[in-house]
C-alpha cells in the first residue's frame, strides 16, 4: 500500500492575506505542516502543492517534493479534490498510485495536529475496512435554523429538555486536521467514499485558521502551550 501526503497551500486567501506563510511560534504554517510530516517519517511520501514561489521555496528548502499546480487549480473556485485528482493524473510525481492506495490531506491551517491522531488514522487504514477517514470535533451546541418568514426555529428541541448542556446530544463536525481517503474515491468534487470512519480530536487540535481572529487565538494558544 502506498501513501500520498498532500499539503495544499495556494498563495491566495480571502480571509487572511498570505495565510499559509503566516507564522506561529516563529515558523510559517506551511513549514509547520511539513515539519510534522518529517518528524513522522513521511517526508518521502509528501507533496507540497502551490502556485506560489515563496511557498514552493519552503518545500524545496526542506527537500520536499514541491509541485507547481496549474493556475486553474489555484483559484477560489478550485476544490482540493480536483487539485489532487489533477496531480495524480498528471504524472508529475514519480510514484504511481493505484485506486487502492491512500491520499492523506494535511492542511497547513491546522497547526496543532498531533502525532497520536495520525497514528490512529494509520491504524484504521491498516484494518482495510474503510474508504475514508476524517478528523472531527465534538460539540453540544444548540442548532437553530432560519425560516423563510424571518423567524427562527430551534432544531435541537426534543421535548423541551435541551436547555442543560449535559442533556444535549453530541454532534460531530469536520476538522481540517487530516482527511484520508482511497485514491479510487477521489473525484473532481469529492474525496468521500462509501465506508467512512472518524477520529475525534479536541477543540485545540481542531483549530482551523481562516480569519485573523483564528490566527491571533492560535498564536496565543501556542505561547500558552510552550510555557507548560
Amino acid at each position: 500500500m502506498n501513501f500520498l501526503f498532500f499539503v495544499p497551500a495556494r498563495g491566495g486567501s480571502k480571509g487572511v492575506k498570505n495565510k499559509n506563510t503566516r507564522t506561529i511560534g516563529g515558523e510559517t504554517l506551511v513549514s509547520k505542516a511539513l515539519s510534522f510530516l518529517e518528524q513522522s517519517d513521511y517526508a518521502d511520501s509528501t507533496v507540497l502543492s502551490s502556485e506560489d514561489n515563496n511557498i514552493l521555496k519552503i518545500g524545496k528548502e526542506k527537500n520536499i517534493f514541491s509541485d507547481r499546480r496549474p493556475l486553474k487549480y489555484a483559484s477560489d473556485e478550485a476544490t482540493t479534490a480536483a487539485t489532487i485528482q489533477e496531480f495524480i493524473d498528471s504524472g508529475r510525481w514519480d510514484k504511481r498510485l493505484t485506486k487502492h492506495d491512500w491520499v492523506i490531506i494535511v492542511e497547513p491551517t491546522s497547526p496543532f495536529r498531533k502525532h497520536s491522531t495520525l497514528e490512529k488514522i494509520m491504524h484504521l487504514i491498516d484494518t482495510g475496512e474503510y474508504d475514508t477517514i476524517m478528523t472531527v470535533y465534538e460539540s453540544t451546541a444548540v442548532e437553530w435554523e432560519s425560516l423563510d418568514n424571518n423567524e427562527w426555529k430551534r432544531k435541537d428541541l426534543i421535548d423541551g429538555a435541551l436547555s442543560r448542556r449535559q442533556s444535549r446530544p453530541s454532534k460531530y463536525f469536520e476538522a481540517g486536521v487530516f482527511y484520508a481517503t482511497r485514491v479510487g474515491c477521489i473525484t473532481s468534487t469529492s474525496i468521500v467514499g462509501k465506508r467512512c470512519n472518524c477520529v475525534v480530536v479536541d477543540e485545540v487540535e481542531a483549530m482551523d485558521i481562516n480569519t485573523m481572529h483564528d490566527l491571533n487565538v492560535s498564536r496565543a494558544l501556542w505561547e500558552e502551550y510552550k510555557r507548560k
